[in-house]
Formats: C-alpha cells, structure tokens, sequence
C-alpha cells in the first residue's frame, strides 16, 4: 500500500522548472484562479487553454454553492476545476502544455463525478490523458485514464475508472481495470488517483486510488500495460496533459490538486510541499 496522508493541499499552486524535469502541483486557488459558483473561465491562466475548436472550456468553480453540485473536497482548498458535457460535440476539455523528460513521473490529481441530466448517460463520462498540442494521434507516447458510468441507464449507481493502455507489440487494449477499488466508485465522491509512468519502458508501473474520505487507499502494479508503440517504442515524448468531460449531456466531473512530478521521490515531494502550505479549508 502506497503512504498517503490526509494533507490540504488545495491552495498550492506553481509550475517549478527543476534541474533535469518539469514540475507541476496546483490546487486552482486565488490569486491566480479566479473561481465562482457559476465557473469562470481559465484559460490562459498559467498556460491552460481549450485545444479544441468544437469543444467548451471547463471552468473554475468554489465548492461554495457550485453549479455542477459537487461536494466539497475533504482535502480540497476554496475552488476546483470541472464541467458539465453538454453532448453532440460540446465536451468541455482543459489542456496544459509539459516539459515532459524521459524517465520516470507521476501525474496525481483528485476526481468527482456527477450525472447532472435526465435519462441514460452515454459514454465516455470522462479522461485524464497525456497528448500533445501539434503531434498527430499515434505520433507520441500516451494512455488515457478513462472513467465510465458503471451502469449507463443508471449513472447514481456509481462510476468505474480503466485505462485505455498498448500491449508489447504496440496493439490497443482499452478498458483495463487495475482491479476491484477501482469498480463502483461512488458519485459525489472525491478520490485521488495517482499513475506512474515511464518513458524509458513506455510502461504504466504503479496505480494506486485513495478515497479521500475514509483515507483508504490501495495500489495496483500492472504487467504489459504500455503506452503507445508498445515494448521498444520510439514515438516523441507528449508535450502537454488533458482533463476531458464527454458523453452525453449531463456528464458532469470535478478535478483539484494536480500534481506531475518525476517519480520516484514524487510522493515525498508532493507531501513535503503539501506541510509546507499547511493549507485548511476556509469555513
């Protein structure tokens, strides 16, 4: 089992050039993020942009009085991140470009889910992928972690989070369960996903999923999930990461605390900054 504390790390936001990689930890809180019950746009804001012509933003929220009606964080600062699909092609997206290096990182970020419309859901309720602003798909290493309604006819049953992974020959084997704690999420739930991942391999290593409730957490360490190009790829590295909310209308998803750093000292790193911030909610 991962170690894991029950830290605030919301309020922390900045980009960090480090001597060999890139390092990213922001829990979306002012001065920098704007938030409001209603969302405020932030693109823009420390780089973010929405990649995509046919897409919409997603936005800023407080947890106070918040539009897509999610909880509060136990963990989380005053604000978040999320959106609301509202289908056909309005998938609200957020993207950030990244100084990826080879090696070893891992991405972390807190997660909510929601169904906000009437009727059936529809795939795909949301994903946190690696990506890039100019490559063509399949240019460039990638997964996708992909979240779903357990049970389309029925999204307050709770949601499921997979992976859309390669395997050794480069062959796509999407909906890839790490296991059971990752099955039957509950909806209005924040949890916090972490997922190693290394270049040199082209292999996802370690998932772990920890329920910011209850602080129970559990970790997963898959065989042959690669990433794009499979075993030996030489594909270029992502320059950028996504936060993706789609299906059908009424899809609704919260992010906070996004955390990218290399592993493996990621975890003493991200803990470390966390104390230093000594962050609480403000009631």
């Amino acid at each position: 089992m991962r170690m894991v504390t029950r830290l605030a790390v919301g309020s922390v936001g900045l980009a960090v050039a480090g001597a060999a990689h890139a390092q990213l930890i922001s829990g979306f809180e002012q001065p920098n993020f704007t938030g409001s019950a209603a969302g405020t746009s932030f693109v823009g804001v420390e780089g973010w942009y929405q990649p995509v012509a046919t897409g919409i933003e997603q936005s800023v929220y407080t947890y106070a009085g918040n539009g897509l009606g999610l909880a509060q964080n136990p963990v989380g600062g005053n604000q978040f991140i999320g959106g609301r699909s509202q289908g056909g092609t309005l998938f609200p997206r957020a993207q950030k470009n990244f100084d990826f290096g080879s090696g070893s990182h891992t991405i972390a970020y807190d997660m909510a889910a929601n169904f906000n419309g009437t009727g059936a859901s529809a795939i795909n309720l949301s994903s946190v992928s690696l990506t890039s602003e100019f490559g063509a798909a399949g240019s460039f290493k990638t997964f996708i972690a992909l979240n779903n309604f357990v049970d389309l006819a029925n999204p307050a049953a709770g949601f499921k989070a997979e992976f859309n992974v390669f395997d050794s020959a480069g062959v796509a084997t999407n909906n890839l369960s790490p296991g059971a704690a990752w099955q039957n999420l509950d909806t209005n739930h924040w949890y916090r996903q972490f997922i190693d991942f290394d270049f040199s391999t082209n292999q996802i290593t370690s998932v772990t999923i920890l329920d910011l409730t209850t602080g129970q957490s559990t970790t997963a360490n898959p065989v042959g999930w690669y990433m794009t190009g499979g075993a030996g790829s030489t594909l270029d590295l992502p320059d950028s990461f996504r936060f993706f909310i789609g299906g059908a209308d009424g899809n609704t998803m919260g992010w906070d605390n996004v955390y990218l750093v290399p592993a493996p000292a990621s975890l003493l790193a991200f803990a470390g900054l966390a104390g230093v911030a000594g962050v609480r909610r403000r009631r």
